[in-house]
Parts: structure tokens; sequence; C-alpha cells
């Protein structure tokens, strides 16, 4: 399986991304943008909002700035960053289109929904505002079933804080 991730503290290697990417995972492996691939330890999960962090030894990494999504309103302009199928990552660009819609399939009850179109192995990127911050975590396309692309719900960047609460 593959996804994508987000680099959250690049000085202590922490990412997160999607749980159900990495639950139940006996190796899990990362590739960065500048093609190294190395391994990745898990280190917590919340499975209510369905993310997952993992850490990986590196140095040279860049962090994202995570934003609040609470501050997210539709209409806002956002880039989706994630995978295409386990090759070059994709960015689509696109609006919040609402806020606080669920899916079946996904714990968390409080996705932001994006018309920006998303291709399969994006769960786990990163759900941009135009200032650079993350917002999100994409945790799946409407309908991945259907087709290569679909819109998109995230999950808000908000609940990352859960992970640093649960690492204690």
């Amino acid at each position: 399986m593959y996804g994508a991730g987000v680099i959250i503290k690049a000085e202590s290697g922490l990412i997160v991304t999607t749980n159900h990417l990495v639950s139940g995972a006996k190796t899990l492996a990362v590739r960065l943008s500048d093609g190294r691939q190395l391994d990745a330890r898990f280190v917590v999960a919340d499975e209510r909002y369905d993310l997952a962090m993992l850490r990986i030894s590196a140095s040279g990494l860049t962090a994202a700035r995570v934003g609040r999504s609470i501050d997210a309103e539709p209409g806002d302009f956002v880039l989706a960053v994630g995978g295409s199928s386990g090759s070059a990552p994709s960015v689509s660009f696109g609006i919040v289109s609402a806020l606080h819609r669920s899916r079946p399939g996904i714990p968390c009850q409080d996705l932001i929904q994006t018309d920006a179109l998303l291709d399969r192995g994006s769960s786990g990127g990163a759900l941009f505002n135009l200032r650079g911050e993350v917002i999100g975590i994409v945790a799946a396309g409407a309908d991945e079933t259907e087709s290569e692309r679909a819109f998109g719900l995230a999950i808000p960047s908000d609940a990352i804080d859960r992970l640093y609460i649960r690492m204690n």
C-alpha cells in the first residue's frame, strides 16, 4: 500500500499520515521528495481521527507549517499535495467546499471537503491554505473506487495536536 505523509518536525523526523495507511504494517518505508528511501518507525496513532505519526532518521528535512483548520472557511483556496499511484507527487488546486462533513469508512466526523481533485495515493498528504500552512491531512477521495481522481476529504489539522498529547 502507498500513500503520502507530511513532515511536521524536521529536527525529530516526525511525519503525519493517515492511520489506515500504516495500521497493521510490519515494515514502513518513506520516500522523500529528494529520492531518499528510509525506514520509518510507528510512533503513535489516533484512530478516532484516522491519523498516525511516524519517525525517520534523516538530516536536511524541511517541515511543513501546521496551520489552524478552525480558521478555514468555505470558499478558501487550497492546494492538495499527495501521491500519484506510488509515483511522483501530485498537486491540485481547489477550494474548501464544505466543513464538518463525514463519510462512511472514515472515523473522523469533522472532515474538510474540497473540490481539489485527488489522485489515488493522495491519502495522508497535505491540504494547504494559500499561506503555505497545512490545514488538513487528506483522508480520501469522495469515491476512490470509481475513478482515478475524485473530490476530496481532509482531516482537520487541529487534530494533529491530539497525536502530540498521545506521545507523552
